[in-house]
């Protein structure tokens, strides 16, 4: 959609929105989740304004602007020291390269869960377009966590579903979105428990 000069971007990016939401609502009401991934994340983007000089969803702004792991802080405030004291900007550009790759971005709620956790409230009652946003807007949450961690959750078998405390009701971890972190004992920023 091109916009004209002078109008706010956003008015872009929101309806941009809706239609990932829209594609959503497709896939779920032909019980379909294969492409889930792409719509979901497309959607969190545009929401949260995550996005390029060219209004196409940016997984990089996400990166830094997001929960992180006191591992991954780490990380940025030791590579922010040195960027800010760089003058060349090739020589920053390429500091900033090395400490994104040491990291990653990770779904606090695997996808896996929320397609499923949607298919399930979409059999119950149709979703609208409403709530579905709400629905996701409670769901969809992104961490970044070092490449370390993100291993750790894979050996943990953690990787693309929650532990078994995030489903039980009278565990003080149910529902919470950073079960998988306190579960393989990665620490994250502002979570106190």
């Amino acid at each position: 959609m091109k916009l004209k000069q002078g109008k706010s971007i956003m008015v872009g990016h929101l309806e941009n929105s809706e239609i990932e939401l829209k594609h959503i609502l497709l896939e779920l009401n032909h019980g379909r989740v294969k492409h889930m991934r792409h719509f979901i994340d497309s959607y969190y983007c545009y929401a949260n304004n995550s996005i390029s000089k060219n209004g196409n969803a940016k997984w990089s702004k996400l990166l830094w602007n997001t929960k992180t792991s006191e591992k991954a802080k780490k990380i940025y405030e030791d590579f922010e020291s040195k960027i800010s004291l760089t003058t060349n900007s090739k020589d920053r550009n390429d500091l900033i390269k090395r400490r994104d790759k040491l990291v990653t971005r990770d779904h606090s709620i695997p996808l896996k869960v929320i397609s499923k956790i949607l298919l399930e409230e979409h059999l119950k009652k149709p979703l609208t377009l409403e709530s579905l946003r709400e629905l996701l807007d409670k769901q969809i949450f992104h961490t970044t966590i070092t490449k370390d961690e993100d291993a750790l959750l894979r050996i943990n078998k953690l990787n693309d579903c929650m532990p078994a405390s995030f489903y039980e009701d009278n565990h003080s971890l149910y529902g919470k979105w950073y079960a998988r972190y306190v579960e393989t004992g990665i620490a994250i920023n502002d979570v106190l428990l």
